[in-house]
């Protein structure tokens, strides 16, 4: 292998294997962010950073978990942005 070749093996860092896990921690991190914002809850304030956490990632892994209730607890934009 001549060194051409070599240095672009190392150079692409992104494989498949490394795409996958990073766009699961992006749509949880974009998630978190959406129901954090004070829009998000139906109560006075932002939601909270733990139970935003916990339903995003239960929403991007598909487990259907959640630590609130999601019909009382988000507003409607968030129920929406919960789907991604």
């Amino acid at each position: 292998m001549s060194e051409m070749e070599a240095g672009t093996m190392q150079s692409s860092w992104l494989t498949p294997v490394r795409v996958v896990p990073l766009a699961f921690l992006l749509a949880i991190v974009i998630g978190t962010a959406l129901l954090a914002l004070p829009v998000s809850s139906t109560g006075e304030g932002t939601s909270g950073l733990l139970p935003a956490l916990f339903t995003s990632v239960s929403a991007v892994c598909v487990t259907g978990l959640t630590s609130v209730d999601t019909a009382t607890y988000w507003t409607p934009p968030a129920r929406a942005s919960s789907l991604h």
